[in-house]
């Protein structure tokens, strides 16, 4: 085993510091990725996040992507293919990791493998 190995990076201890309770299966964005709670976390506690797997969450229904697409989360809540909104000064979205299935447009929800 490597010295310098710290941990197998799956999970990801978290303070819920908003003023709400984050639901097991919710997604929440951490710095610029995302992970999805394990279990209830109550405002101001600690909690674990899953950081890699894959879960179904909501999509752009417009959208359309093939397996493997990158997919990002944006401030709707929702996966998109677009990593950023704007061109003058565009804001980035957080990363969320990989489509797992192929999703056709009028889909409500897909497949995203986190993290990769």
């Amino acid at each position: 085993m490597a010295k310098n190995y710290h941990q197998d990076g799956r999970t990801l201890n978290w303070h819920n510091g908003g003023d709400k309770t984050l639901f097991s299966g919710q997604p929440v964005i951490v710095g610029s990725i995302l992970g999805v709670a394990c279990s209830d976390i109550l405002a101001g506690e600690e909690g674990v996040l899953f950081m890699t797997g894959v879960f179904e969450l909501p999509k752009v229904p417009t959208e359309a992507w093939k397996v493997g697409t990158s997919l990002f989360f944006n401030f709707t809540g929702k996966l998109t293919a677009l990593s950023k909104e704007g061109t003058d000064k565009p804001v980035w979205f957080a990363r969320a990791g990989s489509a797992w299935s192929a999703q056709i447009a009028g889909d409500a929800n897909a497949s995203v493998r986190l993290g990769f």
